[in-house]
């Protein structure tokens, strides 16, 4: 909800006028206006600045602590009952010279202890990325055995600052070097507002397993008891020690996954609803499936990018997921779409992001794919065959087209009259197309048509788009044919010149 009370005193900011009824408000009413006044978004503070962060918010952030006297202490006395909901930003710095950045992670040190203690005992969120340790190269490359306690002692400073406060934990990002979290393996206590949590290493870990005499132990999650989304860089699913409470995640984000770290979270994480695996990483997949896949039962949304679909999709069986989006991966054999459609096989929502007809089987592969919701995002152009195929096809109550151009704009229009204008006996017909969203590059004539048909009743939405798209096109065609008509005329008056020269 925009925010109404820079609009209404901003003639009369800071101002006592006894006079003015706004600023004799009761209470009461002043508490239902702050209500309305409550940023949408956390309030972040940084400690690396050339200032220590402020405690309370400033007129941008929460306006009505800077009206008159009256206002100001009704704000405060309601933030102390309900605070505003704070990010704290620590990012440590990566300057390259070590005392630079020891100098920095000092004075970020007493800066947050002192934040910390004035807003205790205030719910906190925070981030903090620290890639660089408190040693030169030089030592590290030499040292074949190295204490971890002795490799970011500023650095684990800050984190066991923040581990005192553990309890006020709601929302937490650690992205550390794999020391770093041996560092603090003992010093998590309560955790019992911590719902949100981001985990990520640095390095190889097997190299740090090595300097460090094989100390990498990691922290226990598992006092956590309302943790429910999890970011997690698969790497870190290689440690034995590695304690969270799998079974009550929610959501949860793996990167640089394989399939056989996917299987172990299908198997841990019973009452998963959203999984999203960002990137294959192939370089540890040394791992023989099984060949009964997981049965899954709370799984409702599934991501895939960068992930081949023959790797993954065959470790599951969901048969309550409604929604699938695959990313990164072209989808240009029959054999895709069948595992699909055997792991997941009454989707609701389907969204292939790219599929590709370049390939011999890349229109078979549009003969397979379907969903009640299907969206289809294509790099390059959409061949006219591709409209007849979509024309006889049924199940599919929902189309959104995304693609460059067509050669065949006369098989989409007869699609999509195909598909919508049925009668009204069909309308629940799985033969009959419900909506019908294109984002392309379209001739105006095709536009405008759709439009009559959006007019008539025709649920048929991104035409507006779809002629940004054109006029965009035909603008660089113009810019094109004018450079190009310069360059012609360049050239002649070069050739006249050289001919009056010689």
């Amino acid at each position: 909800m925009p925010n109404i009370v820079p609009r209404i005193f901003s003639a009369d900011r800071f101002h006592e006028v006894a006079a003015s009824p706004v600023h004799q408000l009761p209470t009461e009413l002043l508490e239902i206006i702050f209500a309305f006044c409550r940023p949408e978004s956390p309030l972040r503070r940084r400690f690396d600045g050339p200032v220590s962060p402020i405690m309370l918010p400033d007129a941008s952030e929460f306006p009505a602590l800077y009206v008159n006297k009256q206002w100001r202490a009704t704000a405060i006395s309601l933030l102390k009952l309900a605070p505003l909901p704070v990010f704290l930003d620590l990012y440590l710095p990566a300057h390259e010279d070590i005392r630079v950045r020891n100098q920095i992670k000092s004075m970020i040190l007493h800066r947050l202890e002192k934040y910390l203690s004035a807003t205790s005992p205030n719910p906190i969120s925070f981030s903090i990325h620290d890639w660089k340790l408190d040693v030169d190269e030089r030592t590290l490359t030499m040292s074949q055995r190295l204490d971890p306690e002795t490799l970011s002692l500023h650095t684990t400073s800050i984190l066991n600052l923040l581990c005192e406060h553990s309890y006020r934990w709601e929302d937490a990002t650690l992205h550390l070097p794999p020391p770093v979290f041996h560092n603090i393996r003992n010093n998590l206590k309560a955790l019992p507002n911590l719902k949100l949590l981001e985990l990520r290493d640095a390095g190889v870990r097997g190299f740090w397993r090595i300097i460090t005499g094989g100390r990498a132990a990691l922290p226990s999650f598992m006092e956590a008891k309302q943790l429910s989304s999890l970011t997690l860089n698969a790497s870190l699913l290689q440690e034995p020690n590695l304690m969270l409470p799998w079974s009550q995640l929610v959501n949860l984000t793996l990167t640089f996954s394989n399939p056989r770290y996917f299987h172990f979270i299908l198997n841990h994480c019973t009452n998963l609803v959203d999984c999203k695996l960002m990137d294959y990483d192939n370089s540890t997949d040394r791992w023989t499936a099984p060949d009964t896949p997981v049965l899954h039962f709370a799984l409702r949304r599934l991501w895939l990018k960068n992930c081949i679909l023959s790797r993954f999709l065959p470790l599951l069986h969901a048969p309550n997921l409604e929604e699938l989006y695959v990313e990164g991966v072209a989808i240009s054999r029959p054999e895709d779409v069948q595992n699909i459609s055997i792991a997941v096989p009454f989707i609701e929502r389907l969204h292939i992001n790219f599929i590709s007809f370049y390939a011999p089987t890349g229109l078979a592969t549009l003969e397979w794919v379907s969903a009640p919701t299907l969206i289809l995002e294509m790099l390059g152009d959409m061949p006219g065959r591709a409209f007849d195929i979509l024309e006889k096809k049924t199940g599919v109550r929902h189309l959104h087209l995304r693609f460059r151009e067509t050669d065949d704009e006369a098989a989409l229009l007869r699609m999509v009259k195909a598909r919508m204008e049925k009668p009204s006996d069909l309308g629940y017909s799985t033969s009959r197309l419900h909506s019908f969203h294109p984002e392309a590059c379209l001739s105006n004539e095709v536009v405008e048509e759709l439009h009559m048909l959006s007019r008539s009743g025709l649920a048929i939405f991104g035409l507006e788009k779809c002629a940004q798209k054109r006029l965009k096109l035909e603008t660089k065609q113009r810019r094109n044919v004018f450079f190009e008509g310069v360059g012609i005329v360049v050239r002649l008056a070069m050739k006249a010149l050289l001919k009056v020269v010689t």
